[in-house]
């Protein structure tokens, strides 16, 4: 999981990709020493309790998103997607 620009929806200037690729590199967005561990402890929240979605707040966009896209589902939907991404993006 890294971040990259969006090429899909939108197509970017040399300048553009320069300026984005930087960003990247000042706030170390793709650094294993600084990633932010939130979503990893959503998910690992989520599936040790089973597909309940913890109620508290979010600071992580990333989270706070991902939270959204499962709610309307029902607690076996959300407990199986939460153990599918932790078995295939955490378990390295």
């Amino acid at each position: 999981m890294e971040f990259e620009p969006a090429n899909g929806d939108h197509t970017y200037s040399d300048a553009e990709k320069n300026f984005i690729g930087e960003h990247m590199k000042r706030f170390r967005l793709n650094d294993p020493r600084y990633r932010t561990r939130q979503l990893y402890d959503f998910i690992r929240n989520v599936v040790d309790n089973h597909g309940n979605l913890p109620a508290y707040e979010y600071n992580n966009l990333l989270v706070k998103l991902f939270r959204e896209k499962l709610m309307g589902r029902t607690q076996e939907e959300v407990a199986k997607i939460c153990e599918s991404i932790f078995v295939i993006m955490f378990q390295t």
